[in-house]
């Protein structure tokens, strides 16, 4: 059996997803972008697209900081896996930290 790489669970269902976050992908809750992202429907959310999606390290991080993003600020994800939204992969940094990170 291999892990579910949203949730994390255990699973042997197809796209390497369980059985209830397959069914929340079907059903528009959440999609993968072009450029490997999830993001996640949540219309009533400040940092939403107009098409009500937000993404997902976003909400994580908010949740894991208890706070909102402030202007300049970004999701960092600490393993390189832009799939990887456990929270203790997601750091806060400034744009310029981020930029730092990946060319230095």
């Amino acid at each position: 059996m291999k892990k579910c790489f949203k949730c994390g669970a255990l699973c042997d269902y197809k796209y390497d997803l369980c059985y209830d976050c397959y069914k929340a992908y079907e059903n528009g809750e959440w999609y993968e972008t072009e450029n490997g992202y999830i993001k996640v429907y949540r219309p009533e959310h400040p940092k939403a697209g107009e098409d009500g999606y937000v993404y997902e390290h976003t909400l994580k991080a908010q949740q894991k900081y208890k706070r909102e993003l402030e202007a300049g600020e970004v999701v960092h994800h600490r393993d390189g896996n832009k799939k990887n939204n456990h929270w203790s992969n997601l750091e806060i940094m400034t744009r310029s930290e981020h930029w730092h990170e990946h060319n230095d």
